[in-house]
């Protein structure tokens, strides 16, 4: 029996070990919480939630572009290696 099509289901093709995330969208939020020391929170987005995403975006600190608990943001979403969403390319939503 030729076994390609099931090889085909399992990724064949891939490189091993490399995630490529999926990329939800632009999205407006607040940010809800961070922890310095572990160096992460997350951004509470009403917008997430209407795209059906559940749950909170992770902020990493590498992404979190200078804002602050409480600051309006815009962000780029993605869906992460463990299946969660996140927030990169945060920028602070100008009140000018």
């Amino acid at each position: 029996m030729d076994d390609s099509a099931g090889a085909a289901a399992h990724g064949a093709g891939e490189e091993e070990g490399k995630f490529e995330p999926r990329v939800l969208g632009q999205f407006n939020g607040v940010v809800k919480s961070f922890n310095d020391e572990q160096g992460s929170g997350f951004i509470m987005s009403d917008q997430l939630a209407s795209a059906g995403v559940s749950g909170d975006a992770f902020l990493h600190a590498k992404h979190r572009g200078g804002v602050n608990i409480g600051d309006a943001v815009t962000f780029l979403a993605i869906i992460n290696s463990r299946g969660q969403p996140q927030a990169i390319s945060v920028v602070p939503v100008s009140t000018s």
